[in-house]
Protein backbone atom coordinates (compact mmCIF):
# COMPACT_ATOMS: atom_id res chain seq x y z
CA UNK A 1 0.00 0.00 0.00
CA UNK A 2 1.56 3.56 -1.18
CA UNK A 3 2.43 5.89 1.32
CA UNK A 4 -0.37 8.33 2.55
CA UNK A 5 -0.29 11.98 3.81
CA UNK A 6 -2.68 13.87 5.73
CA UNK A 7 -3.79 17.39 7.27
CA UNK A 8 -6.03 17.90 9.49
CA UNK A 9 -7.68 21.58 10.72
CA UNK A 10 -10.64 21.91 13.01
CA UNK A 11 -13.57 20.98 10.96
CA UNK A 12 -11.82 19.24 8.11
CA UNK A 13 -8.96 15.98 8.06
CA UNK A 14 -7.27 15.53 4.57
CA UNK A 15 -5.51 12.68 3.24
CA UNK A 16 -3.53 12.47 0.01
CA UNK A 17 -1.74 9.51 -2.21
CA UNK A 18 0.13 10.66 -5.46
CA UNK A 19 -1.85 13.84 -6.64
CA UNK A 20 -5.42 13.32 -5.58
CA UNK A 21 -6.32 14.53 -2.00
CA UNK A 22 -9.82 13.88 0.01
CA UNK A 23 -10.76 15.96 2.46
CA UNK A 24 -13.74 15.51 4.76
CA UNK A 25 -15.18 18.34 6.41
CA UNK A 26 -18.17 18.72 8.93
CA UNK A 27 -20.20 21.48 8.79
CA UNK A 28 -22.07 23.41 11.34
CA UNK A 29 -25.13 21.28 10.57
CA UNK A 30 -23.49 18.42 11.53
CA UNK A 31 -23.27 16.62 7.94
CA UNK A 32 -20.00 15.39 6.53
CA UNK A 33 -19.05 17.34 3.33
CA UNK A 34 -16.40 15.15 0.85
CA UNK A 35 -14.07 16.87 -1.60
CA UNK A 36 -12.00 14.97 -3.71
CA UNK A 37 -9.45 17.11 -6.27
CA UNK A 38 -6.11 16.74 -7.77
CA UNK A 39 -3.21 18.20 -5.71
CA UNK A 40 -0.12 18.30 -7.26
CA UNK A 41 1.80 18.46 -3.59
CA UNK A 42 -1.19 16.62 -1.82
CA UNK A 43 -1.89 17.79 1.71
CA UNK A 44 0.99 18.82 3.10
CA UNK A 45 3.25 18.44 0.38
CA UNK A 46 4.23 22.57 0.41
CA UNK A 47 4.34 22.74 3.77
CA UNK A 48 7.05 20.28 3.27
CA UNK A 49 8.41 22.00 0.79
CA UNK A 50 8.64 25.45 2.70
CA UNK A 51 10.10 24.29 5.56
CA UNK A 52 12.74 22.57 3.86
CA UNK A 53 13.22 26.38 1.87
CA UNK A 54 12.85 28.31 5.12
CA UNK A 55 15.68 25.86 6.63
CA UNK A 56 17.74 25.86 3.61
CA UNK A 57 18.54 29.18 3.47
CA UNK A 58 18.71 29.57 7.45
CA UNK A 59 21.84 26.70 7.39
CA UNK A 60 23.12 28.43 4.33
CA UNK A 61 23.58 31.96 6.08
CA UNK A 62 24.84 30.31 9.62
CA UNK A 63 27.27 27.93 7.32
CA UNK A 64 28.74 30.84 5.04
CA UNK A 65 28.39 33.65 8.02
CA UNK A 66 27.97 32.17 11.39
CA UNK A 67 30.43 29.59 11.54
CA UNK A 68 33.80 31.26 10.15
CA UNK A 69 33.35 33.71 13.13
CA UNK A 70 32.43 30.71 15.72
CA UNK A 71 35.81 29.19 14.18
CA UNK A 72 37.90 31.72 14.34
CA UNK A 73 37.16 32.43 17.92
CA UNK A 74 35.43 36.21 17.22
CA UNK A 75 31.83 34.94 18.78
CA UNK A 76 30.95 32.52 21.63
CA UNK A 77 30.45 28.77 20.18
CA UNK A 78 26.48 29.35 21.71
CA UNK A 79 26.07 30.76 18.72
CA UNK A 80 26.19 27.64 17.00
CA UNK A 81 22.96 26.81 18.49
CA UNK A 82 21.12 29.70 16.82
CA UNK A 83 19.00 27.56 14.28
CA UNK A 84 18.27 25.32 17.19
CA UNK A 85 16.56 28.25 18.95
CA UNK A 86 14.97 29.53 15.79
CA UNK A 87 13.89 26.43 15.09
CA UNK A 88 12.18 25.84 18.55
CA UNK A 89 10.82 28.92 18.68
CA UNK A 90 8.93 28.62 15.47
CA UNK A 91 7.90 25.06 16.22
CA UNK A 92 6.59 26.67 19.71
CA UNK A 93 4.96 29.20 17.97
CA UNK A 94 3.29 26.76 14.98
CA UNK A 95 1.74 24.36 18.22
CA UNK A 96 0.47 27.49 20.00
CA UNK A 97 -1.12 28.65 17.07
CA UNK A 98 -2.85 25.30 16.32
CA UNK A 99 -4.20 25.16 19.68
CA UNK A 100 -5.67 28.59 20.22
CA UNK A 101 -7.42 28.73 16.36
CA UNK A 102 -8.23 25.64 15.83
CA UNK A 103 -9.19 24.69 19.95
CA UNK A 104 -9.60 20.85 21.15
CA UNK A 105 -11.59 20.01 17.88
CA UNK A 106 -8.07 20.47 15.69
CA UNK A 107 -6.30 18.39 18.61
CA UNK A 108 -8.91 15.64 18.36
CA UNK A 109 -9.25 15.58 14.67
CA UNK A 110 -5.29 15.39 14.98
CA UNK A 111 -5.32 12.66 16.91
CA UNK A 112 -7.77 11.01 14.62
CA UNK A 113 -5.84 11.40 11.49
CA UNK A 114 -3.17 9.13 13.18
CA UNK A 115 -5.04 6.64 14.07
CA UNK A 116 -7.04 6.36 11.37
CA UNK A 117 -4.04 5.63 8.96
CA UNK A 118 -2.16 3.65 10.97
CA UNK A 119 -5.05 1.65 10.92
CA UNK A 120 -5.74 1.98 7.43
CA UNK A 121 -1.98 0.83 6.93
CA UNK A 122 -1.75 -1.68 9.38
CA UNK A 123 -5.26 -3.58 8.74
CA UNK A 124 -4.66 -3.41 4.80
CA UNK A 125 -8.30 -1.69 4.25
CA UNK A 126 -10.98 1.13 5.45
CA UNK A 127 -11.11 0.44 9.50
CA UNK A 128 -13.98 0.78 11.54
CA UNK A 129 -14.51 3.39 14.22
CA UNK A 130 -13.63 0.40 16.79
CA UNK A 131 -10.51 -0.63 14.76
CA UNK A 132 -9.20 2.71 14.66
CA UNK A 133 -9.47 3.24 18.33
CA UNK A 134 -7.30 0.65 19.10
CA UNK A 135 -4.75 2.48 17.79
CA UNK A 136 -2.21 4.99 19.33
CA UNK A 137 -2.68 8.67 18.42
CA UNK A 138 1.38 9.63 18.65
CA UNK A 139 2.50 9.23 14.81
CA UNK A 140 6.08 8.32 13.86
CA UNK A 141 5.80 10.34 10.47
CA UNK A 142 3.83 13.11 12.13
CA UNK A 143 4.71 16.48 10.63
CA UNK A 144 5.97 18.56 13.52
CA UNK A 145 8.38 15.20 14.08
CA UNK A 146 10.03 16.87 10.48
CA UNK A 147 10.07 20.06 12.95
CA UNK A 148 11.63 18.49 15.89
CA UNK A 149 14.29 16.17 13.68
CA UNK A 150 15.85 20.10 12.32
CA UNK A 151 16.45 20.76 15.98
CA UNK A 152 17.83 17.48 17.33
CA UNK A 153 20.13 17.24 14.41
CA UNK A 154 21.57 21.29 15.29
CA UNK A 155 21.60 20.29 18.48
CA UNK A 156 23.85 16.94 17.84
CA UNK A 157 26.00 18.76 15.46
CA UNK A 158 26.74 21.25 18.28
CA UNK A 159 27.56 18.88 20.72
CA UNK A 160 29.96 16.97 18.27
CA UNK A 161 31.66 20.49 17.70
CA UNK A 162 32.27 20.92 21.07
CA UNK A 163 33.49 18.03 22.34
CA UNK A 164 35.44 17.03 18.59
CA UNK A 165 36.23 20.27 17.03
CA UNK A 166 34.85 18.88 14.05
CA UNK A 167 31.63 20.85 11.88
CA UNK A 168 29.27 18.46 10.91
CA UNK A 169 28.24 20.30 6.80
CA UNK A 170 25.06 22.23 7.18
CA UNK A 171 24.15 20.00 4.23
CA UNK A 172 24.14 17.35 6.24
CA UNK A 173 22.35 18.69 9.16
CA UNK A 174 19.77 19.23 6.66
CA UNK A 175 19.00 16.87 4.86
CA UNK A 176 19.72 13.82 7.47
CA UNK A 177 16.40 14.80 9.32
CA UNK A 178 14.08 15.53 5.99
CA UNK A 179 15.06 11.53 5.10
CA UNK A 180 15.19 10.24 9.08
CA UNK A 181 12.88 12.08 10.92
CA UNK A 182 10.72 9.09 12.02
CA UNK A 183 13.74 7.44 13.16
CA UNK A 184 15.46 7.42 16.42
CA UNK A 185 17.02 9.84 17.90
CA UNK A 186 15.00 11.93 15.55
CA UNK A 187 12.14 11.22 16.37
CA UNK A 188 12.26 11.52 19.86
CA UNK A 189 11.05 15.04 20.39
CA UNK A 190 8.90 14.47 18.03
CA UNK A 191 6.88 12.01 19.72
CA UNK A 192 6.77 14.21 22.80
CA UNK A 193 5.87 17.38 20.85
CA UNK A 194 2.66 15.14 19.59
CA UNK A 195 1.07 15.17 22.88
CA UNK A 196 0.99 18.93 22.85
CA UNK A 197 -0.76 18.95 19.28
CA UNK A 198 -3.34 15.99 19.57
CA UNK A 199 -5.58 14.95 21.89
CA UNK A 200 -7.64 11.56 22.11
CA UNK A 201 -10.48 11.46 19.39
CA UNK A 202 -14.31 10.84 19.98
CA UNK A 203 -15.75 8.78 17.42
CA UNK A 204 -17.22 12.04 15.29
CA UNK A 205 -13.25 12.30 14.59
CA UNK A 206 -12.74 9.25 13.88
CA UNK A 207 -15.24 9.28 11.86
CA UNK A 208 -14.50 12.20 9.60
CA UNK A 209 -11.31 10.67 9.08
CA UNK A 210 -12.68 7.44 8.31
CA UNK A 211 -14.82 9.31 5.57
CA UNK A 212 -12.09 10.98 4.18
CA UNK A 213 -9.63 7.92 3.74
CA UNK A 214 -12.39 5.63 2.36
CA UNK A 215 -13.15 8.44 -0.49
CA UNK A 216 -9.73 8.78 -1.47
CA UNK A 217 -9.90 4.86 -2.10
CA UNK A 218 -12.99 5.23 -3.78
CA UNK A 219 -11.80 8.11 -6.25
CA UNK A 220 -8.65 6.51 -7.07
CA UNK A 221 -10.57 2.94 -8.03
CA UNK A 222 -13.22 4.91 -10.31
CA UNK A 223 -11.71 8.38 -10.90
CA UNK A 224 -13.79 9.36 -14.21
CA UNK A 225 -16.97 8.98 -11.68
CA UNK A 226 -15.25 10.84 -8.58
CA UNK A 227 -18.55 11.36 -6.79
CA UNK A 228 -20.31 8.80 -3.98
CA UNK A 229 -22.93 9.12 -1.41
CA UNK A 230 -22.34 6.68 1.58
CA UNK A 231 -25.94 4.98 1.54
CA UNK A 232 -27.47 4.42 5.05
CA UNK A 233 -27.41 1.63 6.87
CA UNK A 234 -30.42 1.85 9.34
CA UNK A 235 -33.09 4.60 10.01
CA UNK A 236 -31.36 6.19 12.35
CA UNK A 237 -28.59 7.52 10.19
CA UNK A 238 -25.04 6.20 10.10
CA UNK A 239 -23.72 3.22 12.46
CA UNK A 240 -19.63 3.24 11.83
CA UNK A 241 -19.08 1.03 15.37
CA UNK A 242 -21.21 -1.83 13.35
CA UNK A 243 -19.91 -1.27 9.54
CA UNK A 244 -16.83 -2.67 7.84
CA UNK A 245 -15.71 0.05 5.21
CA UNK A 246 -15.98 -2.07 1.48
CA UNK A 247 -15.04 -0.48 -1.71
CA UNK A 248 -17.17 0.94 -3.64
CA UNK A 249 -18.32 -1.99 -5.05
CA UNK A 250 -20.20 -3.07 -1.77
CA UNK A 251 -24.03 -2.46 -1.31
CA UNK A 252 -23.02 0.47 1.02
CA UNK A 253 -21.95 2.91 -2.23
CA UNK A 254 -24.60 3.97 -4.69
CA UNK A 255 -23.05 6.43 -7.82
CA UNK A 256 -24.82 9.35 -8.50
CA UNK A 257 -24.76 10.15 -12.31
CA UNK A 258 -24.97 13.75 -11.53
CA UNK A 259 -21.73 13.80 -9.77
CA UNK A 260 -18.53 15.59 -10.90
CA UNK A 261 -15.16 15.39 -9.73
CA UNK A 262 -13.46 18.04 -7.20
CA UNK A 263 -17.11 18.54 -6.24
CA UNK A 264 -18.59 18.36 -3.25
CA UNK A 265 -21.13 15.26 -1.45
CA UNK A 266 -22.93 15.70 1.40
CA UNK A 267 -23.54 12.91 3.48
CA UNK A 268 -27.07 14.04 5.46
Amino acid sequence: MSMVSGKSEWNSISFSRGNITSTATRNGQGQLLVDVENDSYGASGRSVISVFAVFGVLSLAKNFVLMPFIKSGKIDDFWYLSLAIIYSVITLIGIVICRLEGGEEFLKNHGAEHMVIKAYLKLGKIPTIEEASCFYRIHKSCGVSLLAAFITAQLIGYFVYIWTGYVISEIILVLIPLFFFNSFPFNLLGKLLQFFTTAEPDEENLELAIVAIAALDAYEIAPDFGGFFFERISPDGFNYKKTIFRMFINAQYFWHPSLKKSSEYCLS
